[in-house]
């Protein structure tokens, strides 16, 4: 399953977990006790270099400065490839730039009438 790592962020605690080939998990900040449930089977760990520079980037853009995350390694194999092209697609979002989910659809080839419907799961499940 992997390693998880809480950390503190000027908005609340946040959690990331990782395995060999990159990130599979990320809480936003909220209480503590959010941060630290939702990983079940994960590790807790410090985290190796790459993804402490990754937390390192999550702390400084909670705390208000722009930063790019455009080159994490995301471990996403087990997600289904219609979720995977949406989130391809996401981020390649700019930074300040929004998307309805019914665009997203589109962008990834997505036509039945309910794909922006199916766009709003595969973000909640983000």
């Amino acid at each position: 399953m992997g390693h998880s790592h809480v950390f503190e962020t000027k908005l609340g605690f946040a959690a990331i977990a990782w395995n060999e080939a990159g990130v599979t998990r990320f809480n936003l900040p909220g209480p503590k006790e959010t941060a630290t449930d939702r990983f079940g089977g994960a590790t807790p760990a410090e985290p190796p270099a790459p993804i402490a520079a990754i937390v390192d980037l999550a702390q400084r853009y909670f705390a208000g400065e722009r930063m790019e995350f455009d080159g994490i390694e995301l471990d996403l194999s087990q997600v289904d490839p219609f979720r995977r092209a949406i989130y391809d697609a996401l981020r390649k979002v700019g930074f300040g730039e929004t998307v309805t989910y019914g665009e997203l659809a589109k962008r990834v080839g997505a036509k039945e009438p309910q794909a922006a419907q199916d766009v709003g799961v595969a973000m909640a499940r983000n």
